[in-house]
């Protein structure tokens, strides 16, 4: 079963190079922040519906929350940030 995590790796490596692709125009004319910005509260609303429609919020327990918030917003600072600023390598 060791294939199922480096097939999903893969696909958010893959999805992720695709979309920095795609966003390159965007992201010129609107600005790094905005468009992370609505980056951001994109994702977040599809991500919240898809689990309000498949009815997921029961399956995570509330002792997790705290590190979900953490990991979320470090991914943001780190993730989107410093590539917005250009920090990244």
């Amino acid at each position: 079963m060791i294939l199922l995590p480096i097939l999903a790796a893969l696909g958010a490596s893959a999805g992720w190079a695709t979309g920095v692709v795609l966003a390159h125009g965007p992201a010129r004319q609107l600005g790094a922040f905005e468009f992370t910005r609505i980056q951001l509260i994109a994702c977040s609303a599809i991500l919240a519906a898809l689990c309000s429609g498949l009815g997921y919020w029961s399956t995570v327990a509330w002792a997790y929350w705290p590190a979900f918030g953490m990991s979320i917003c470090i991914g943001i600072v780190l993730g989107s940030g410093c590539i917005d600023l250009g920090l990244a390598a």
